[in-house]
């Protein structure tokens, strides 16, 4: 497995990645600091590692029942 550099489409919207590596890994991707090869960040899908979001507001599909009438 090889490091690649990050996509340029990605540097311009996280420009603090535009000197690192990555590896992307089924679940997760990890970005490199090229010059000591140490970790600097693992990026983990919510959706991949099956960590729920309910009850939060996060754009994704959760149900808000505080406008629910009580019964």
């Amino acid at each position: 497995m090889s490091a690649q550099s990050v996509p340029g489409n990605v540097t311009d919207q996280v420009p603090e990645t535009k000197n690192l590596l990555f590896v992307k890994l089924p679940d997760r991707i990890v970005l490199i600091d090229p010059d000591n090869k140490l970790v600097t960040q693992i990026v983990m899908d919510s959706a991949t590692t099956g960590s729920s979001t309910t009850g939060s507001n996060t754009g994704g599909s959760t149900t808000n029942t505080s406008d629910r009438p009580s019964r």
